[in-house]
């Protein structure tokens, strides 16, 4: 060892800052620690709000599903009555012609 002798008091002024030192970090810790228990309980409301808000957006999709089934059902519809038009129109063209048909026979052969 060094002659030189640490003071006593010296010795104590720095235990003094140490320990107020650490009273300060202890202090900051609470601290942190009660806003990091906050930010977790602000996170759970979040989370269960965005629970929430997927539930919704599963039941609009759910809405939207059975809006499709009823739109499919009606293209279903509209295109049966659609080629049901378009054979009666077939049908009558098919008559209309014959009958011109017949009446141009009918002519022809009074003409003769």
């Amino acid at each position: 060892m060094s002659d030189d002798k640490i003071s006593l008091d010296f010795l104590g002024e720095q235990m003094l800052r140490v320990q107020a030192d650490l009273r300060g970090v202890r202090a900051e810790q609470v601290k942190m620690e009660s806003e990091q228990a906050s930010i977790r309980a602000d996170m759970r409301n979040v989370e269960a709000k965005v629970d929430r808000v997927d539930a919704k957006v599963d039941r609009v999709d759910a809405k939207v599903d059975r809006v499709d089934a009823k739109v499919d059902r009606v293209d279903a519809k509209v295109d049966n009555l659609a080629r049901s038009m378009e054979a009666q129109f077939e049908q009558v063209n098919r008559t209309a012609a014959t009958n011109l048909d017949i009446v141009l026979k009918a002519l022809d052969a009074k003409g003769d």
